[in-house]
């Protein structure tokens, strides 16, 4: 008895609750901090100035580097996510200063906005797109608003039966160009998923398909334009709008996420790229001459030239022409989005040379000079810009990878040598976290190119929105030239030019566009050209987008600077050193 007791003693001192041994506490397990803003290095090629340029404290998705007001200073609209009012920020004094007021009459939430000058006036007017994905927002149809500056306060006024008849779509993407040379601006617009009886579009003969089944992938639209009024000839894109009744789908509608145009047969006529998801292939629509009917039409030459990949297809965010092997023929950049399982099934971002010799087009895809040495880590490029940042004449090129956190980044690949790209991310001082909607923009003037790019927290919630405004401080030692078109005959900011500069050594060559993408961002007006030290100037040609205009060449050679120089070049062939002011080439 009395051992039973000293073991049940030792037992209740030894383990029972009072026992003088703590129990250990398992630690907490945190989370691996992650440095989303940009690797700061000694003597980064770009500096964060964003609160010295009255930009901290805001949060944006979409930006617009666009003169807003007239005054020959670039200002800037932001959208603050992809269903928002756009707020403007006046650039004054060397800073932007927002609006104390909107522009517009009534307030209401946006995905994409396009600035044109459609009734060569000299002020910008605006187009305004929904995305239309949203259940809780009815569907938007496009809207088109009138610019006015008075006493200088800016006014938007909206233009009714802008688009008569033409219902909401659910549309990404939609990009001014001139498609027949007349002078006025068309408007072509890539289209998503959505549901028929949604957006009350009209029905196929032989619809039968209940709102709730799966959303159809919609055909794009082309809307034919004469100043502010659009009217829709959509047969111009040819079986775009085919529709199966078995299957009741239209077979050849992408879904499109992003539009861009380029002249890539170099005909004089603008083409037109589109990106598609969910593997159907991305379409290159040729500007070519009906010869039954002398009128233009679109045939798409996506497959035949190399430009969609056929086998596996891929999820397309945006798709960029310019010429960045310097052999005067423009290529393509295109990003996609991929996990990290399918890389080697699916298509990747890609540069795509071209390789043509005649008609049509033929181009050859390269994934590793988009190789952003992460090895196989998801990639989400919603976004690209060609821009030559230290204006050696090469092309180099950003890219918006965006969606993949923490390795989705800003990235920033330096064209070291032709067709030789080398990823300088971490040394640029850019590489933020989840970038969106980048511009580019030469905030100081200095001829360097800088940026504005907002930063969302998509896939993690631990990141704080917000803009950054990046100033180029590269110390290179070439100069650099910006043209500025006026127009006549044809559009006024010459939207579908192509230039030609020709140095001592050689010839570039730039495509001008308004905006691209999805539900696209805007760079800021003007051509830039790096020039490397020693080279001198000869001319630019420039061929205008008009039917009654020859190419018009313009001598530089009289011309002398250091760093920097701007060119307004009137239609007319007349040349004017300076941005240009609303009366620029009207005298």
């Amino acid at each position: 008895m009395i051992f039973k007791t000293l073991v049940i003693t030792f037992l209740i001192f030894n383990f029972g609750c009072s026992s003088p041994k703590e129990r250990p506490v398992p630690k907490k397990r945190e989370r691996r901090k992650v440095n989303y803003g940009p690797t700061i290095v000694d003597n980064s090629l770009f500096k964060d100035q964003t609160k010295e340029f009255g930009l901290g404290n805001i949060t944006g998705s979409h930006f617009y580097a666009v003169d807003f007001d007239s005054d020959s200073l670039t200002d800037l609209v932001v959208l603050p996510d992809q269903y928002s009012s756009p707020q403007f920020y006046k650039f004054n004094n060397n800073k932007f200063e927002k609006l104390n007021y909107s522009p517009f009459e009534k307030i209401f939430p946006a995905s994409f906005l396009s600035f044109a000058d459609l009734d060569k006036d000299g002020v910008l007017d605006v187009l305004v797109g929904t995305f239309n994905q949203k259940k809780d927002i009815p569907p938007t149809p496009l809207k088109l608003f009138k610019g006015t500056v008075k006493n200088g306060k800016l006014k938007y006024i909206e233009v009714k039966n802008a688009f008569l008849k033409i219902p909401a779509y659910p549309t990404s993407s939609a990009v001014f160009l001139d498609f027949d040379l007349d002078g006025d601006l068309d408007l072509y617009m890539g289209n998503w998923f959505g549901y028929l009886r949604e957006f009350k579009l009209p029905l196929p003969k032989g619809f039968s398909r209940q709102p709730d089944r799966p959303k159809l992938a919609m055909p794009d639209k082309f809307l034919k334009g004469e100043g502010f009024r659009f009217t829709d000839i959509s047969e111009v894109l040819r079986g775009e709008s085919k529709y199966s009744k078995d299957r009741e789908i239209f077979l050849n509608a992408g879904p499109t996420l992003a539009v861009s145009t380029c002249d890539v047969d170099q005909n004089g006529y603008p083409d037109i790229l589109t990106s598609s998801s969910v593997g159907r292939n991305n379409k290159l629509w040729l500007n070519l001459i009906d010869r039954k009917t002398g009128k233009r039409k679109y045939i798409d030459y996506g497959g035949r030239s190399g430009f969609a990949k056929t086998s596996a297809g891929g999820n397309s965010f945006f798709s960029l022409c310019g010429d960045y092997n310097r052999d005067l023929r423009f290529d393509i950049m295109s990003g996609e989005f991929n996990y990290y399982y399918e890389l080697e099934k699916k298509d990747r971002s890609a540069l795509l040379k071209n390789i043509s010799i005649g008609f049509p087009p033929e181009f050859k895809r390269s994934f590793s000079a988009l190789d952003l040495g992460r090895g196989n880590k998801s990639r989400s490029d919603r976004r690209g810009n060609f821009l030559d940042f230290n204006n050696d004449s090469l092309l180099d090129i950003l890219i918006d990878d965006s969606g993949n956190p923490p390795g989705s980044r800003l990235y920033l690949l330096e064209q070291i040598n032709v067709n030789k790209f080398k990823n300088i991310s971490g040394n640029s001082g850019l590489n933020i976290t989840n970038p969106s909607g980048t511009v580019l923009i030469d905030v100081n003037k200095d001829g360097k190119m800088d940026l504005i790019t907002g930063q969302v927290k998509i896939r993690d919630s631990r990141i704080r929105p917000r803009v950054y405004l990046f100033i180029n401080t590269s110390r290179d030692k070439n100069r650099s030239v910006r043209f500025y078109l006026r127009g006549r005959k044809s559009n006024i900011r010459g939207i579908g030019s192509l230039l030609v500069l020709t140095t001592s050594i050689g010839k570039q060559i730039k495509w001008v566009q308004a905006s691209f993408g999805p539900t696209p961002s805007q760079n800021e007006e003007g051509s830039s050209f790096g020039i490397p030290k020693g080279l001198k100037l000869n001319q630019v040609t420039v061929k205008w987008p008009s039917k009654n205009s020859q190419a018009k060449v313009y001598s530089l050679k009289r011309y002398k600077f250091k760093k920097h120089l701007d060119f307004t070049l009137c239609e007319s062939g007349k040349i004017l050193v300076g941005r240009p002011k609303v009366n620029s080439c009207r005298l």
